[in-house]
Parts: structure tokens; C-alpha cells; sequence
């Protein structure tokens, strides 16, 4: 990086970039405490693997999973261990990443064009459209690091394809591609977005990389990822591959969902990447769409330069840029049908979009390009699309609810922002093992820091028990435990209490407002919930 540091000891360009990451950190911290620094279920399962690992645990992935690294929980456990456990401080390590990737966008900008697209480039990622800003803000287990991550494959895979084919240190770059890319591997199963152009343009490339070049870069792949490989060796745990195969549309069925997902990623998820609807909810046509041309016309002027240079045979360095943008739809589109992730291909959502992150890689540089070029021909007209853009950006943030925004997108109901009230009462009435739903309980189980143990039952039956050891401790309590469930506020009695009272089973009740939470406690036997599983339906469970 010693080269691109060196263009930032030009006080204008310093100062203007430290300007761009803090209206980026501006941006960030609204939403962050706007949202009442709320956290959800898969975010508070990162702070408990960080709980274990300060006791001595050393996981590989994140919870529940054989793919997603164990990273970010790693880095939370170090936070913890600084400044103790909260909300607040499992949000830290999303915070500095997503602002670390400002900074990094301004570096593969710079690094392909110069330093003013550098500039404008970080500048349209500071201020970004609402997915950025929302999800690169959420604890999901390396959704913040593999951006940083991939930003700096593409720089050195430019650096690489730009050398000399002699130059001898040439191997030690693309040993250092190797292991970061092993190690974005690791860390997130979105790397792949930066993998695709890494080996398409080395081996397009091979002549000038060279066999020693290639096989450092191979030999630095499982070093990086040397994690994963273990893993994957030891077979403790199913692999990746197992996975996505296990997981893969039937033969009868690719077809359809191959369509469904095509038309996603055109209708919902390109709109969603640039704000233009919110990530819940339907999507309305507004004036922001007028930014549709915009980033349309960069991306196919950019296809266009490239093509040509390419007939040409001259090497246009936004080759990286360009080959990943090509290749990230069919990432996403193959992604979709893997895993279960085509069960939540759901028209008029942007749910799906937070597997598109990427992306902002790859968009927000090519459409500062554009602008740029645009400069010369007519600099009011490049300034008013800036102003279009970042204005269509901040609309996307300011417009909604920052509560439900940061809020789970799988969640079925809106739990509340806060579990004060609920943490008291339990605590005052020593209630430490709890019936609950994972949206309830994990993020119960870190903000109590563990003094409340929960358990949902309904995760066995799906195979989707993360950390069996709390549903272990709450089966073995000897005093019943209790049951939350949500209160939606409709006013027939609840069908878990229904039961209850067919069971003949006494208990007390304490009902918090609508849209909170119903507490059943002191049971007069314990009540194990395949007793009751046809009450623990949504909208209580």
C-alpha cells in the first residue's frame, strides 16, 4: 500500500478524504443510535460465540454453520475483553470495518483510475444508499470484513496484471493474493464475488504471471484458509461443498427458480442495491428512479471501454473492475439456488440483496468514472449528477424507520427495540430458563449476558439448534422453565395458555404492552414444549 499512501500526503487530497470518512461515520452513527443500537438474533449469536471464546472456546465457523467464518467473533471477543459486553460494543467491529471500506474504495478507485475518482468514488460509499449503511452495520459474521477483504484481492490483483512480466517479485505478490483470498474464504462464502475475477484474470494472464507466480498463489490459498481446510479435512463438521450440493433446486425444479432468481435480481435486488426501495416491504415508484440511466449508462460505458481495449489488445486496468461486475450476477443468481437461499426469492422484497454486498465494490467506482468523464464535456453536469446521486443515497437512509430497518428481515414480528423492561422482571423474579424462539432468545441470552438461558424446541425439528449447549441446560433445570412468547395484542386469550389450562397446569402470567411480550413463570410442572408445539405459532412464537 506504500505507493497508494504515498498521493495522500498531498494535503488537499488528505484532508478531503478524512472530510468523506467522517460524513461516512456521520451517516453510520445515526442510523446506529437511531435505531436505538437495537441488535437482533443472528447478530447476538456472535456476541455469545465471543462469550465462549473468552472462556477458552476456539471455534472455526459461525454458529450453527460449516461455512462462515469465526472471524468477527474473534474480533468481538477482543472488544469484550477491552471494553465489556453490549450492544453497543458487538456493533463496534461492523462500524470500523464499514468504514474501513471507505477507505479502501478510495484505494481500488485510485489504484485503477486516479486520485479524483478515487475521491468521489469514497464519497458516493460514505454517504450510500440504505443496504450499505443498514448491513454493513449488522454483527452477521464477516458481512463487514469481506468487502475490506475483496478490495484489497483487487488491488493486488491489479498490481499484479499491471508488473512487468520479469519483475521477480511478482511471486510474492500473488502469494499474498493466494492466502487473502483462502482467508476471504473463510471468513465469508461472498468472497467468491472476488475469487471469480482473481483466477479468470491470472489465468488469462498466465503468460505474464508466470507458473511460480500461479503456484504461489495456489500455495497461499490453503494457507489463508488454512481454517477451513482443517475443518474440511477433519470432516468434524459437513463442508461447504457437501452443503451447497445437499442444498442445490431439483433437476425439475432448476428452471423455475433459475427464472425466479434472474427476475429478482433485475426487479428487487438491483433497485434495493441503489436505494431505490426499502429492504422490507413494497417498493414504490418514485423520482429517486431517475438514477436507474445513471449507473446503468456507467456500467455499459465502462463494458464498452474495456471491450474495446480488449480488441485492441491493450490492458485497460478497469479490466478488474468490469470482470467483476460481469461475474457478480451469476454469483448471486447460482447463490440463490443453493441452500434454501431460493425459498426466500420473495417477489417484491429486497431480502435477498444482503447477499449482493459486493457489489458496492464494484458500482459505486465505475459510476464515479463515469461522472468524471462526463467533467469534461460539462462540469455543471457532472456536479448536478453527484448531487443527484447523493441525494437519492441520503433519501434512502433518512426516509425510513431506522428501528425496523435495523431490525431482523427474517423476523416474523416487530420485537421491540429495547428488552429492558422484560430483563427486569426476569431478573427480579429469578427467572433464569426460558421456552422462547431464537429471535427472543439469543439476543435475550447476550443481553443478559447469559444470566438467562433460553431454548427453542422448534429448532430441533428443523435441524436448526446453533448452540445446543443452552437447550442442554434449560431441558436439565430442575425448577420448570418459563415461557415468552409474543404478544401482538389481540385480546382472545393466547393459545399456549389455552393449552395450559387443558393441561391443568397452574402458572402465573405478566403481560408487557402490545407488540412486547407475554411471560409464563412458576408453572406448577414442567411443560415441555412438544406438549404444546401446535400453540407455538406465529405471530406469539
Amino acid at each position: 500500500m506504500r505507493n497508494s499512501l504515498r498521493h495522500l500526503k498531498m494535503p488537499s487530497t488528505r484532508w478531503i478524504l478524512a472530510s468523506i470518512i467522517l460524513l461516512g461515520i456521520a451517516l453510520r452513527l445515526y442510523l446506529l443510535f437511531s435505531s436505538q443500537v437495537i441488535i437482533e438474533a443472528d447478530e447476538a449469536l456472535v456476541g455469545l460465540q465471543a462469550f465462549g471464546i473468552l472462556r477458552g472456546e476456539r471455534p472455526i465457523f459461525y454458529p450453527g454453520q460449516a461455512y462462515g467464518g469465526s472471524l468477527e467473533s474473534y474480533l468481538v471477543a477482543a472488544v469484550f475483553q477491552l471494553l465489556g459486553a453490549s450492544p453497543l460494543t458487538l456493533k463496534l467491529i461492523p462500524f470500523l470495518f464499514s468504514t474501513l471500506f471507505i477507505f479502501m474504495t478510495y484505494q481500488l478507485a485510485r489504484e485503477i483510475y486516479n486520485p479524483p475518482i478515487g475521491l468521489l468514488s469514497a464519497l458516493f460509499v460514505a454517504l450510500c444508499p440504505l443496504l450499505l449503511t443498514a448491513f454493513s452495520l449488522k454483527t452477521w459474521g464477516g458481512y463487514s470484513q469481506t468487502p475490506v477483504l475483496g478490495n484489497l484481492a483487487l488491488i493486488l490483483l491489479q498490481r499484479i496484471l499491471s508488473r512487468q512480466a520479469q519483475d521477480k517479485r511478482l511471486w510474492k505478490a500473488t502469494l499474498g493474493l493466494g492466502f487473502l483470498s483462502g482467508l476471504g474464504l473463510w471468513v465469508n462464502p461472498q468472497y467468491f464475488y472476488y475469487l471469480g475475477p482473481v483466477i479468470l484474470l491470472l489465468l488469462a494472464r498466465a503468460k505474464k504471471v508466470g507458473l511460480v507466480g500461479l503456484a504461489a498463489f495456489a500455495i497461499g490459498c490453503p494457507l489463508g484458509g488454512l481454517p477451513l481446510l482443517l475443518a474440511t479435512l477433519s470432516r468434524s463438521q459437513d463442508t461447504t461443498a457437501n452443503l451447497i450440493l445437499e442444498g442445490v433446486v431439483s433437476a425439475q425444479a432448476f428452471w423455475h427458480y433459475f427464472k425466479a432468481a434472474v427476475s429478482y435480481f433485475i426487479t428487487d435486488a438491483l433497485p434495493t442495491l441503489w436505494g431505490l426501495r426499502p429492504i422490507k416491504g413494497e417498493m414504490v415508484i418514485t423520482a429517486a428512479f431517475v438514477v436507474i440511466p445513471l449507473y446503468l449508462a456507467a456500467m455499459l460505458v465502462s463494458l464498452w471501454l474495456v471491450g474495446r481495449d480488449l480488441l485492441a489488445r491493450r490492458y485497460n486496468p478497469a479490466l478488474v473492475l468490469v470482470t467483476t461486475l460481469i461475474l457478480a450476477p451469476v454469483v448471486f443468481i447460482l447463490a440463490s439456488l443453493t441452500k434454501g437461499n431460493f425459498s426466500v426469492i420473495i417477489p417484491d422484497s429486497g431480502i435477498l440483496t444482503r447477499y449482493l454486498m459486493p457489489f458496492y465494490s464494484v458500482v459505486p467506482i465505475l459510476l464515479a468514472a463515469f461522472i468524471w468523464r462526463l467533467r469534461s464535456f460539462s462540469r455543471p453536469l457532472a456536479v448536478a449528477l453527484v448531487a443527484l446521486v447523493l441525494t437519492v443515497n441520503l433519501w434512502s437512509n433518512l426516509s425510513v424507520d431506522p428501528v425496523d430497518t435495523m431490525r431482523c428481515v427474517f423476523e416474523n414480528v416487530p420485537l421491540p427495540a429495547s428488552n429492558k423492561a422484560l430483563i427486569d422482571f426476569l431478573d427480579s423474579e429469578g427467572i433464569r430458563y426460558v421456552y422462547t424462539n431464537h429471535w427472543i432468545g439469543f439476543r435475550l441470552m447476550f443481553e443478559t449476558q447469559e444470566r438467562v438461558v433460553t431454548f427453542d424446541y422448534t429448532d430441533i425439528l428443523y435441524r436448526m439448534d446453533r448452540i445446543p449447549q443452552y437447550g442442554h441446560q434449560v431441558e436439565a433445570a430442575e425448577v420448570p422453565p418459563a415461557y415468552i412468547i409474543f404478544n401482538p395484542g389481540w385480546k382472545q386469550t393466547p393459545p399456549l395458555e389455552k393449552k395450559f389450562q387443558e393441561l391443568g397446569v397452574n402458572y402465573e402470567k405478566k403481560a408487557f404492552p402490545p407488540l412486547e411480550y407475554i411471560v409464563y413463570y412458576r408453572l406448577s410442572r414442567k411443560v415441555h414444549p412438544s406438549e404444546v408445539m401446535e400453540t407455538l405459532v406465529w405471530p406469539y412464537y
